[in-house]
């Protein structure tokens, strides 16, 4: 069971700001019968799909050359045949970021970026133990990293604005597809705390959301939403003037972290 209670003297709506990575400005749920995701992708006739992920590498790159910016382009670089923290592979509009200590909505400062993964490639993501446990394959893998750069809004947007089909449609996939392996880990490593619940926090900047609404019919969050543990870490990621914040509180099983 997944219980959403929102935390907010009000709420309005304020349109037009940038979608950050722990802030929502409007939280957008569709109806339970959009839950079918590779409908909901456009992914098309079984065929088709199961042609799509003969080289699930291949198939994201030509979706991510159609439809990435330069900087989307310079992130796939460096997770697919970069090496992490090497200077030679970070993005130029990273080690900007560096500079602005601005990266996604949140802070960052240069020893934060990569932290841990000094000369990893994505071979080693691939072979970290984590990895080998879920079952994670370089295509899962790169999908994970992907979703983490500030290449986010790719994923997100065309699944909230309802485009059909999602323009990095298999990418797409292939991120639910590992974030449900993620799933089973902890049940391996932990079992007794698998079950246990837990309570994750989204800071809602100057947001809109009709929650009579969602109390009396519920619905389906239409992509991936990040939240934190901590909700100090979500207050980082807005700078809007309003203390909203909703929490969603869930068994841990429902959870997937990479």
């Amino acid at each position: 069971m997944v219980v959403v209670e929102a935390v907010a003297p009000e709420l309005q709506t304020i349109n037009g700001l940038p979608e950050e990575k722990f802030a929502a400005v409007r939280l957008i749920l569709g109806s339970s019968d959009q839950s079918d995701l590779r409908e909901s992708l456009g992914l098309g006739y079984t065929h088709d799909f199961a042609k799509l992920m003969l080289d699930p590498i291949m198939s994201m790159a030509k979706e991510w050359q159609r439809n990435g910016s330069n900087k989307d382009l310079a992130n796939w670089e460096c997770i697919v045949n970069g090496t992490a923290r090497d200077e030679r592979d970070i993005p130029f509009h990273v080690k900007e970021s560096f500079i602005t200590g601005h990266y996604h909505g949140g802070i960052l400062k240069k020893e934060e970026y990569d932290a841990g993964h000094d000369g990893w490639d994505l071979d080693a993501f691939v072979n970290h133990p984590i990895s080998i446990l879920a079952g994670l394959e370089r295509h899962h893998v790169t999908a994970a990293r992907f979703y983490t750069s500030d290449s986010y809004t790719l994923f997100n947007r065309p699944m909230r604005n309802g485009t059909v089909p999602h323009t990095i449609k298999v990418t797409m996939y292939v991120l639910d597809e590992m974030l449900r392996k993620m799933q089973k880990v902890e049940v391996k490593l932990n079992p007794l705390a698998y079950a246990d619940t837990m309570t994750v926090w989204r800071r809602m900047k100057d947001m809109d959301m009709d929650l009579e609404e969602f109390k009396r019919i519920g619905g389906v969050e239409l992509a991936p939403m990040s939240t934190s543990g901590d909700r100090q870490v979500a207050n980082l990621y807005a700078n809007g003037q309003r203390e909203d914040f909703f929490s969603i509180t869930q068994q841990k099983g429902n959870q997937g972290d990479f």
